[in-house]
Parts: C-alpha cells; structure tokens; sequence
C-alpha cells in the first residue's frame, strides 16, 4: 500500500464538518420565523377584512332603518373588546340584548381601540352610526381608529372618517 503524502488525506475534518452544520444552523434560524409571517399577517389582513364587511353592515342597517323587529328605526353600532366584537341596536351597547352580533377573534388576535366616548367616560369602545344618514356620532378627528395585531406583531390600523369611510393602513399603529 502506498502512502500519500502530507496533507493529501481523503474526507472532511472534524472542524470543517461543524464549520458546515453551524452555518446551516445559523442561516435556517433566520429563514424560520419568515416562513411563518405572511400566515400572521394573512390573519390581520382576514380580521380587517371582516371588521370592515361588519361596520358597513352597521352603517347600512341604520342608514335603511333596520328595526330588527322594533316599532322604531334605530342607530347601530359597533362594539369592540381587545377579543371580539359586536354588531348592536341603539346608541350604548348593552352585552344582554338577544340581537347582538357577536364575533369572537382567533386566539393570538387582538384590537385595541382609540375610539370617542359616546355616553360615559368609560363607554370608549364602539362606532355608533345614526340613522338615516349613516354619519359616524360624536366622531372625533383624533380618536376613529383601530389597531388590529397577532402575536408576531403584525398590525394593520383601521381608521374611519365621519361618514363612516375605513381605510386600512398596514404597520402604521
């Protein structure tokens, strides 16, 4: 058998081996959590959808005197909590009322809102839209908006001007 000369030997170093795996490691480590980010964002992005679809039907309701059985047209509103939301009849949201609309957020959803208060000081979540005209009440430039996040911090801000118009703004809350 003959012998090769120095520094001709065959295969990879132990060092050259770790060298390889920890770049793999380091470059798989960074590609990991994008993999998952545009299903976060897709969530935010369903959620402002569908928070859209159902102020339009508030205002709608109360822009064509939806009664939902009552003797009288009414205002309708929106009500939101950092994990649901709820289509209501009138100007304050009562959570015992049977005609409520409900819409509970997938887990790892949350809406924080920066919204006027309509009847008490602490009444500072929903949207109120008056009847016949659709106009937003108590509407005030600097409180109309929502924050829609996940957990991976995705955002999408929901503004709204008095006539009741939203825009949607991705990372901008």
């Amino acid at each position: 058998m003959e012998k090769q000369p120095a520094g001709l030997e065959n295969g990879f170093s132990l060092i050259e081996i770790l060298l390889v795996i920890s770049l793999m490691v380091i470059i798989l480590s960074l590609a990991t959590p994008n993999l998952f980010n545009p299903l976060g964002q897709e969530k935010v992005n369903s959620l402002a959808s569908d928070i859209t679809i159902n102020l339009k039907d508030a205002q709608i309701k109360a822009m064509h005197s939806e009664t939902l059985g009552q003797a009288a047209t009414s205002e309708f509103g929106v009500h939101f909590s950092a994990s649901s939301y709820t289509i209501f009849r009138g100007t304050v949201f009562n959570p015992a009322d049977t005609n409520n609309f409900s819409v509970a957020l997938t887990n790892g959803l949350s809406i924080s809102q920066n919204l006027p208060c309509l009847s008490s000081p602490n009444d500072c979540n929903n949207i109120v839209f008056s009847k016949l005209s659709g106009e937003v009440q108590n509407f005030d430039q600097t409180k109309n908006s929502l924050c829609l996040t996940d957990t991976l911090n995705n955002r999408i801000l929901l503004t709204t001007n008095f006539l009741g118009v939203i825009n949607a703004q991705t990372d901008a809350c």
